[in-house]
């Protein structure tokens, strides 16, 4: 493809659009826009991002494509009248140096310099310790990726919905289910358990840092025959010298760790939970956890519990590079032989990569 400075769109400004766009202008390339369905910001690096419904875009140009995951994108563009959309496995063949760029732009387990994304050491432990030929194939992919990224190595995702896989044995199959979701968002977990298995829910409890989502899984209204559901506004995994505010009053995509007694006139500091003293005081047999970081830090909290009572965890393993083996070799580690191990990838760009342990 013939890339030509501002002969060209780049649909999406999201992580991967970003990281294209600063390929190209590494190699003396600009886009002539980074079009977008819902921009947040009027330019980037100097690119004019405008609305998917500008009335000054040129159709006759090719739209590069950088978004995964909501639908037929390069068929809605088509059929918006843009002569050539480029879908986004192909941007990848095309210019696998956005991909490389993309890898490396700090985000999650993009944190690291590649050359610290892998620890083949530790891979190995993990590999052998995987219960089924997906897991193992995940893993291949997810680490493959890291070293090389490249279309061929691409984790593609699930198509299920997230905690929820069909192909893995005896995963919620407890005849009562005791859930303590931490990271539970707003309730988007909680319902599709609800929806599943109403009957044999006994124990909810849900563990959130954000007011706003809080409210919204409140405004679900979900009833469940055997129990309420219980929210905690809290924090886990964090180390006392530091304290968990929100910025801007609301969001958990607004969180930040500051040192103790540090916060500002505006920021709302979230109460920490004892995880170790809530465990010791309930029976939950399910454990899920996504809370931004603090994952590894949480389970240390938690491994006396883990280990006598063996629950079936669901476990985000992406937000730092080494979760991805050091969770679950931790949990080896204090429950040796006693669960089964599994990997499933179950969104895009390497996130939303989880870890399931269910007791042998």
């Amino acid at each position: 493809m013939n890339i030509q400075n501002g002969s060209f769109y780049l649909y999406g400004a999201g992580l991967f659009g970003q990281a294209l766009s600063r390929y190209f202008l590494s190699i003396g390339v600009s886009p002539k826009a980074i079009i977008d369905a819902a921009p947040k910001l009027n330019s980037y690096m100097g690119i004019p991002i405008k609305s998917l419904g500008s009335n000054d875009l040129d159709y006759e140009l090719p739209i590069l494509i950088s978004i995964l995951g909501y639908g037929d994108i390069k068929g809605s563009l088509t059929r918006r009248g843009f002569v050539e959309a480029v879908d986004t496995h192909d941007v990848f063949d095309l210019f696998p140096q956005g991909l490389v760029e993309l890898t490396e732009c700090g985000f999650l387990w993009m944190q690291e310099p590649r050359t610290k994304q892998v620890d083949d050491s530790k891979v190995s432990q993990l590999e052998s310790l995987l219960s089924d030929d997906i897991s193992k194939k995940t893993l291949s992919q997810i680490i493959n990726f890291r070293k090389k990224p490249c279309r061929s190595y691409y984790p593609e995702p699930e198509a299920y919905e997230m905690y929820f896989p069909s192909d893995i044995n005896k995963l919620y199959s407890c005849p009562k289910l005791k859930i303590l979701d931490i990271g539970a968002f707003d309730g988007d977990t909680l319902y599709e358990y609800s929806k599943r298995w109403p009957e044999k829910i006994y124990k909810y409890l849900a563990i959130e840092v954000s007011p706003k989502n809080i409210s919204d899984l409140n405004n679900r209204g979900i009833n469940l025959p055997h129990t309420g559901v219980e929210v905690y506004q809290g924090a886990v995994g964090l180390p006392d010298e530091f304290d968990l505010v929100l910025r801007g009053n609301s969001s958990a995509t607004c969180v930040e760790v500051i040192s103790k007694g540090t916060a500002q006139t505006g920021d709302i500091t979230v109460p920490k939970l004892d995880l170790a003293k809530l465990l010791h005081e309930e029976d939950f047999n399910i454990i899920k956890m996504d809370i931004e970081g603090a994952d590894y830090a949480a389970l240390v909290e938690m491994a006396d519990f883990i280990k006598n009572k063996l629950p079936t965890l669901s476990l985000s393993v992406y937000h730092t590079p080494e979760d991805v083996w050091r969770i679950p070799l931790f949990i080896n580690e204090i429950a040796p032989n006693s669960y089964d191990f599994y990997l499933r990838q179950e969104g895009h760009w390497g996130l939303e990569t989880i870890f399931y342990a269910v007791p042998k």
